[in-house]
């Protein structure tokens, strides 16, 4: 079974029509850089409609003062996020506490399809270097390889659910 189609048969069964399915199957592949981060985005925001906290979109780290918009208790995803002169896929920030508490520390996502990781050994050293970086800064960083967010994307977004809801 295809990726969406996946995440459509999940949305269904979750009772979310399709028109909700569409309209962010859109937004996800015009903020996504890849198809594979597209279809994680759009897996994270079902699965996070269904099972856990709101998940809102954030071009960058929420202001301390635009909390009570976004509410106490919301998850915000950062797509293309600037970790020091890399940049990760995705940043996922808890919104918690005033200040929230994970604003300086957001949890690090990368989705990592075969034609861009680890290809060659150049490619590989690079994402080896970028997440050293990443822990020395004191980022946690989950890696999902394309073929297990094509073969169960709603699993790949509740593993990230299941780690914020640890943090």
């Amino acid at each position: 079974m295809k990726p969406f189609k996946k995440i459509e048969t999940y949305l269904f069964e979750q009772g979310v029509g399709d028109h909700w399915l569409l309209k962010r199957a859109y937004f996800c592949e015009d903020v996504a850089k890849s198809p594979i981060e597209s279809i994680f985005l759009l897996a994270c925001y079902s699965k996070f409609l269904t099972d856990g906290p709101p998940l809102l979109f954030a071009s960058r780290l929420p202001e301390t003062g635009q909390m009570q918009i976004y509410g106490s208790r919301s998850i915000a995803v950062i797509p293309q996020f600037r970790v020091g002169r890399f940049t990760a896929d995705f940043a996922f920030v808890k919104l918690s506490g005033v200040p929230p508490r994970s604003m300086s520390n957001p949890l690090i996502v990368e989705c990592d399809g075969h034609e861009f990781h680890e290809r060659t050994k150049e490619q590989a050293a690079h994402d080896k270097r970028r997440d050293r970086d990443m822990v020395r800064r004191g980022l946690t960083v989950m890696r999902f390889a394309g073929s297990e967010v094509y073969g169960d994307p709603i699993g790949c977004a509740g593993e990230v659910l299941d780690h914020l809801r640890t943090r």
